[in-house]
């Protein structure tokens, strides 16, 4: 048998040792409170909270492009008008239920869709535009 690089050999330790040092580190944590932190406030001044700041962009931007769809979703949200369904008009499927705007000038006439079939529209349309581009 070929003789391990140290890298192949930390690598294979860290994949069949992942509880152990998982156990390890929420320890070594518990233990050193003021150390985790220190390294946590350094971290986010120097990198921000990345992930959270980013998200927030990103809405930012998403609705500052697309104020027609923004209106749309207010109107749905604070109107007591739309009618609500149970399962997805598409598929019948009752799980995780969205509701899709064919027309963003028409706010309140939405489909209820479920997950799956809401992405596949869009998916479709996104396809639609591109090749009309």
């Amino acid at each position: 048998m070929a003789q391990l690089s140290r890298q192949e050999y930390n690598r294979n330790y860290r994949l069949k040792n992942k509880d152990k040092i998982k156990n390890y580190q929420k320890e070594w944590h518990l233990k050193n409170p003021s150390k985790t932190y220190e390294y946590t406030k350094k971290f986010r001044a120097k990198c921000g909270d990345t992930l959270t700041e980013r998200r927030r962009l990103e809405k930012r931007l998403e609705r500052a492009r697309h104020p027609d769809r923004q209106a749309a979703h207010y109107a749905v949200q604070f109107s007591g008008d739309i009618q609500n369904w149970y399962c997805c008009m598409n598929c019948g499927d009752e799980d995780k239920l969205e509701e899709h705007h064919p027309d963003y000038t028409k706010p309140l006439e939405t489909f209820t869709l479920c997950q799956k079939c809401h992405k596949k529209i869009h998916r479709e349309l996104r396809k639609k535009e591109s090749n009309h581009a």
